[in-house]
């Protein structure tokens, strides 16, 4: 039997991938000022090792949007990947171009995969047969953009490290 907790606005997850994101989140704000620093961290769930990566979500270079968070990017099952963004505040209402790309913040690349919209700051998808290791593999970069009318108009992204 599965522990579901409630995460507002009638949705809820499984107990242990929001614990794991509750513990990566605190260990991330123990870290130092370093801007580079990269937490990383491990927790079981089903499925998957539960290993976490999190990136700080940044301002695009070009834009002063002023859009900040965290990206934490989760080994959430054996083929899956999940991708969990929380903005600090979102200046900009509604971001309509949000997707995980290949390359980085500069010079996106190709589209891997759109992501669900923000709903209070939070963006939660979880991408079916993309495994972790796949991902971490190569670089990539979650890119916030101000619609999709205009992708070109980036205003914020996360750089993913290449494991």
């Amino acid at each position: 039997m599965k522990r579901l907790c409630f995460i507002g606005s009638g949705r809820t997850l499984p107990c242990q991938l929001v614990l794991a994101a509750f513990l990566a989140l605190a260990l991330a704000a123990c870290g130092g000022g370093d801007d580079d620093e990269v937490a990383i961290s491990g927790t079981e769930v089903p499925g998957g090792t539960g290993a976490t990566v999190e990136v700080e979500i940044e301002p695009a270079p070009e834009s002063e949007s002023g859009v900040s968070g965290i990206a934490s990017v989760i080994d959430s099952a054996e083929e899956d990947t999940t991708i969990l963004l929380e903005l600090d505040e979102l200046t900009l209402q509604p971001v309509a171009n949000l997707h995980l790309a290949g390359e980085d913040c500069l010079t996106p690349g190709a589209l891997v995969a759109e992501l669900e919209t923000f709903e209070d700051g939070v963006s939660e998808t979880t991408i079916l047969d993309l495994r972790y290791a796949d991902l971490r593999a190569a670089e990539h970069v979650v890119v916030i953009g101000e619609s999709e009318d205009s992708p070109e108009n980036i205003v914020a992204c996360a750089e993913i490290p290449k494991d």
